[in-house]
């Protein structure tokens, strides 16, 4: 069991915590086909106004047995900054791994 702690969610609306819930889950199961061991997710999420558009900074930390991976994404789009963080989660830890290296002769 993966223990999710975030930050900074009190501020989003239902529809978005529901999309936060989906996107999370998926997320979180294509980064443990890659880490077989993730001990924590940490989401760090901050909004910033201007000129009445909300704009979402969401900042990531997974951690396993091997250290601490992080990715950060910023976007005027809520569900697409998410998937942004979750795939430069999944790029870090193929360049940490070298995971897309290992098939290939």
């Amino acid at each position: 069991m993966v223990l999710i702690q975030t930050k900074g969610f009190e501020v989003i609306g239902n529809k978005q915590k529901e999309d936060f819930d989906k996107i999370v889950n998926d997320g979180l199961l294509k980064i443990q086909r890659k880490l077989k061991t993730i001990n924590s997710l940490n989401i760090h999420l901050k909004e910033y106004s201007k000129e009445g558009r909300v704009k979402y900074s969401i900042h990531a930390h997974v951690t396993d047995s091997f250290g601490t991976i992080e990715a950060d994404a910023a976007d005027w789009d809520f569900n697409r900054t998410l998937h942004k963080v979750f795939t430069k989660l999944q790029s870090e830890i193929e360049h940490k791994f070298h995971l897309n290296n290992q098939n290939k002769r």
